[in-house]
């Protein structure tokens, strides 16, 4: 039936195009007023099938331009009083080369960039419930998600354990809407060792593959994702939405009015939530947003950090005492993340928690997790690769830094980082690329930057061999 349809529209734009083209070959006008008529007719059928959806903006722009040029012609026939009928060469050849090459550049594009059969997009991944804008996010252009997906491609055949580089190249996927591509990427990520968060987006790319209905593969991932601690937002949703799909709409609402509960005032899909909660209130004969009214008073309500009273005491407080005050306060967050791991700001509130009472392999872990739920988050990343330098992991915090160079190639950090690797491999006319290319982007009167050039002529010293990577 697509393709159907599809030829059906191309056969339109074929037309649209190629009439103006071949008129004066066909029928002798005796009157350019005539042609304009035609002309403005076809425009604004261009116009009508654009607004339909039969002419994407490409082939309504083409279609434009080439009826609009025929109508300055014959416009400029009607001023000069010149009616000529005859049809040149070159518009004849134009013609049979639009009936040919439209149809044919049409079906490249699509099969390259589209996927028919592709259902709707869930409510969920529109609003992007997880926590992260990994799904839907906005700004990358198609052309610019197929070259990320090239380089994660040609990553992953080097490196086909690299689990991070398949849950990038999972995300590409569910952002061009190959939904059943995404999930094998995804389900490939599990396999080398991905974590928790990675196992609830597999899930929902199970359910989008299957045009929003949460299959049992799909449930069962949500499940298994859930009880690891991770993705609680994305599986908690799509846990509800099976239970309504199952005809359950009482379990559907518990599960979604203790997601709502738990949820942030400004959590991205809180909106969701709220409307699946409204459908399954009406299946049971509830005023729509009662529920949601009630257990939402109190969300978000959470303190982000200490309370005016709490201050006031830590001002009264001995150096000791303040610091006890602070672990307190400190262990009470970690607990409400056991509850809630997709609290992005928690994680990063928690690692920097962390680091102030001087525990930096919980700091370290912290922003693990916040990685998790922003994995394109370049200053989060960042955080993590210095932390892991400095807890001697500096295996993973090169592999961090190679991530952050896709995302910000002119990164100063993570070119450094990655040149200092260059550089303990003997790679040293890289490592001095990659040097000079971090330098550069700091401010020539920057104070740390003569000591910096001093150090990487001594690091790239035959037989030097740098120590770490700060």
């Amino acid at each position: 039936m697509f393709w159907i349809a599809a030829a059906l529209m191309t056969a339109t734009v074929v037309a649209v195009l190629v009439t103006p083209l071949v008129r004066g070959g066909l029928r002798q006008r005796r009157a350019a007023d005539y042609d304009l008529a035609v002309y403005r007719d076809q425009l604004a059928e261009v116009e009508r099938s654009h607004a339909a959806g039969l002419l994407d903006d490409q082939e309504a722009e083409s279609a434009r331009t080439e009826i609009g040029r025929r109508i300055l012609d014959a416009d400029r026939r009607r001023q000069g009083g010149n009616a000529s009928r005859s049809a040149p060469a070159w518009r004849r050849m134009a013609a049979v080369a639009l009936a040919v090459l439209v149809p044919a550049a049409a079906l490249g594009l699509y099969l390259d960039l589209g996927a028919p059969g592709t259902p709707d997009r869930p409510l969920a991944a529109r609003e992007d419930v997880g926590g992260q804008r990994g799904l839907a996010t906005a700004g990358s252009g198609s052309g610019q998600l197929i070259e990320t997906a090239r380089k994660l491609q040609a990553r992953l055949r080097e490196r086909p354990e690299d689990a991070d580089a398949w849950r990038r190249l999972g995300e590409v996927r569910m952002r061009r809407e190959r939904y059943g591509e995404a999930a094998r990427a995804l389900k490939q990520a599990l396999e080398v060792g991905a974590g928790p968060a990675t196992r609830a987006l597999y899930g929902e790319a199970l359910v989008m593959a299957e045009g929003g209905t949460v299959t049992e593969a799909a449930r069962e991932a949500f499940e298994r994702a859930r009880a690891e601690g991770g993705g609680m937002p994305r599986a908690a949703f799509y846990l509800g939405l099976h239970s309504f799909q199952q005809g359950e709409p009482r379990a559907a609402l518990d599960i979604w009015a203790k997601l709502a509960r738990r949820a942030g005032s400004d959590a991205p899909w809180l909106g969701s939530v709220k409307e699946q909660m409204r459908k399954a209130e009406k299946r049971l004969g509830i005023e729509p947003g009662s529920t949601f009214a009630r257990v939402a008073n109190g969300a978000g309500q959470q303190p982000a950090g200490p309370t005016r009273e709490e201050l006031q005491a830590a001002r009264e407080m001995s150096p000791d005492q303040r610091r006890e005050m602070i672990r307190g306060m400190v262990e009470r967050l970690a607990t409400r993340l056991d509850h809630n791991p997709d609290d992005l700001a928690g994680w990063k509130r928690l690692a920097r928690s962390y680091t102030v009472l001087d525990k930096p392999a919980k700091a370290r872990d912290a922003l693990a997790k916040a990685v998790e739920l922003a994995p394109e988050d370049v200053d989060l990343l960042a955080r993590y690769a210095r932390a892991l330098q400095r807890s001697g992991k500096t295996a993973k915090a090169i592999a961090v830094s190679r991530r952050m160079l896709e995302i910000a190639p002119k990164h100063p950090q993570a070119l450094w980082f990655v040149a200092m690797e260059a550089a303990a491999r003997g790679e040293r006319e890289k490592a001095r690329r990659l040097f000079d290319k971090a330098l550069q982007q700091l401010p020539e009167d920057a104070p740390q930057l003569a000591d910096l050039r001093k150090r990487v002529e001594q690091l790239l010293k035959p037989h030097s061999t740098p120590k770490n990577t700060q």
